[in-house]
């Protein structure tokens, strides 16, 4: 359950007030029904310097740390692709962080909105060079699936695992992925559409994907669920 906002040709100069109002989502972002407001239970923030995936993330909450992200976003620059997450955690004890978004592997990075309840089949399905740490969670565990299935682009690899986790009890598969060039967003819920939502927007030459639409960008398009996008 968590907060998702991808973009492509990220500038701080000119994004940094969407990235803004993309944390304050952390006190005012939809929550599931039932669910009380807020997501803090962790950030983070995954980009590219030179090429090479750089992550910066906390188990804390978004709010008390905002001249922290501030800071990190304005030392950004440029970066061909951005993912910020905002973490309302399914599992208990797990805010720290270790199990904040994005997680990162060779030059990919990942973040999800949703939990795969029952994740161990497709954990104990891996391949050993994909295996992440033995404390991981669902997650983890989805973004190595995604890496290791057969596939000539991301967008195979991720329509590839889903197909698996359906048969898997879980509530949403929302999810950004990146290889540094390409920004993947995918939108799939089986429960709450009101909140496993995922949204598309277009400033200038930059391509955001965000849970939710934010003032600072024009109109918006929501993903359907079921539907996969490539920017």
């Amino acid at each position: 359950m968590c907060r998702l906002l991808g973009i492509k040709n990220f500038n701080s100069t000119i994004h940094r007030d969407i990235v803004r109002d993309f944390f304050s989502l952390a006190k005012k972002g939809a929550v599931p029904p039932g669910n009380e407001p807020g997501h803090l239970d962790g950030w983070g923030v995954g980009w590219y310097a030179g090429g090479k995936a750089v992550i910066q993330k906390s188990g804390g909450s978004a709010i008390d740390e905002a001249h922290t992200i501030s800071d990190i976003i304005n030392g950004i620059g440029t970066s061909r692709i951005l993912i910020a997450h905002l973490r309302k955690s399914a599992w208990n004890d797990t805010a720290n962080s270790r199990h904040a978004h994005p997680f990162g592997y060779t030059n990919y990075l990942f973040a999800h909105n949703g939990t795969v309840i029952d994740y161990h089949p497709l954990q104990q399905a891996l391949p050993q060079a994909f295996a992440p740490e033995k404390d991981s969670l669902d997650t983890e565990v989805l973004f190595r699936a995604i890496l290791s299935a057969p596939g000539k682009n991301m967008a195979a690899q991720c329509a590839a695992t889903v197909s698996t986790v359906k048969k898997l009890n879980y509530t949403a598969l929302n999810m950004l992925l990146t290889d540094g060039n390409e920004l993947l967003g995918y939108r799939d819920y089986s429960k709450y559409p009101d909140y496993y939502t995922l949204y598309t927007a277009t400033i200038g030459t930059a391509d955001i994907i965000c849970s939710e639409p934010l003032p600072m960008a024009g109109a918006w398009s929501a993903l359907s669920n079921g539907q996969l996008i490539v920017v």
